[in-house]
């Protein structure tokens, strides 16, 4: 397990990522899901998905 601030560096080297938000896990998925689903809008504009 990684722990890192970096959103690029997760999502390019990881195989699962959990996104907290308020110390809750918001999502864990692959970061391909991540990107193309994210759970919330919320989530879609951390991760710069362009529409949600």
């Amino acid at each position: 397990m990684i722990v890192t601030h970096d959103q690029d560096e997760a999502l390019s080297s990881a195989d699962q990522v959990a996104v907290l938000r308020h110390g809750l896990v918001a999502h864990a998925a692959a970061p391909q899901d991540l990107y193309t689903r994210p759970a919330d809008p919320a989530l879609a504009q951390f991760v710069g998905t362009p529409t949600c």
